[in-house]
């Protein structure tokens, strides 16, 4: 399901040409998945109790989250580099994207063997 996002799970050196990249597949996941209310992932962070705030997007328990819960941290970062410019390299620089995206594909391959 997560597929296009996974796909960015090993990050080069050309960091600035792969953001881009992951931020139009991010915009097409969003697209395609309307029924996640990813465009609100402000509330959907609040379902999960967390703030709209670096601290608790950083501090997320996203090994316990969902899919949506992870897809809404991946979108915070997202328009958290629009406010602060550099954020989202400094949560790749910090190794949370990675893990989030690491989420994803662990979520995926759960699904695949209920699937079997």
């Amino acid at each position: 399901m997560y597929e296009i996002i996974t796909k960015h799970n090993n990050w080069g050196n050309a960091g600035w040409v792969e953001e881009d990249q992951f931020f139009e597949d991010l915009n097409r996941f969003i697209d395609a998945n309307p029924d996640m209310n990813l465009r609100d992932y402000g509330s959907v962070l609040d379902e999960y109790s967390l703030e709209w705030s670096a601290k608790s997007i950083e501090c997320a328990n996203y090994e316990k989250m969902d899919g949506r819960g992870v897809m809404a941290l991946l979108v915070a970062a997202y328009r958290g580099d629009h406010m602060c410019n550099g954020y989202f390299a400094e949560l790749l620089e910090k190794g949370l994207i990675q893990k989030w995206i690491a989420r994803l594909e662990e979520l995926d391959s759960m699904k695949g063997e209920i699937d079997k």
